[in-house]
Formats: structure tokens, sequence, C-alpha cells
């Protein structure tokens, strides 16, 4: 369904009240730390909306040791969480 499918409109109905919207737009851990093109999604949300949203670009560092989690938990690895204006 692409960038058109229900949950796409649902987020958009929220954009359009001013509400937050969280979207994690790689759709996976990237394991292998290799360039993943973004959804396009996100550029139809911020295209579509009647009130232009606020964008702030997230990047996690360090989740590729935490995720996937196939032997049990693996607490206390170090991560950071950028905010890129």
């Amino acid at each position: 369904w692409g960038v058109y499918q229900q949950a796409m409109d649902f987020l958009l109905s929220r954009l359009n009240r001013g509400e937050w919207v969280n979207l994690f737009p790689e759709g996976r851990v990237n394991m292998d730390h290799t360039y993943i093109r973004l959804k396009w999604g996100v550029g139809r949300l911020v295209s579509d909306a009647k009130v232009l949203p606020i964008v702030i670009p997230v990047v996690h560092v360090g989740i590729d040791g935490v995720l996937p989690n196939p032997g049990g938990a693996r607490a206390g690895k170090p991560q950071t969480v950028l905010l890129r204006p």
C-alpha cells in the first residue's frame, strides 16, 4: 500500500491536529552500518500536512549492540542518541 496506506492517513490526521508523531523511517535496525534510504512516507507526511510540522531527525548510535536480541537481554550496552538540527 506504500505511502497511502491507512496507517499513514492516521498519522497525517494526527499531524493536522497539531499532535506529535514518532516515526522510525529506516524501518529496521541497521546491523551492518550501511546506508539505508529513508522511507517515502516521511516526505508524504511533511508534504501533505496542512501545517508544516517540525521534523527532528534523531540518530540512535549503538542500538545494533542491543537489538535484535536473540540471546536474551543485553543490559549495560552503551548507546548514544543524537538530535540533528
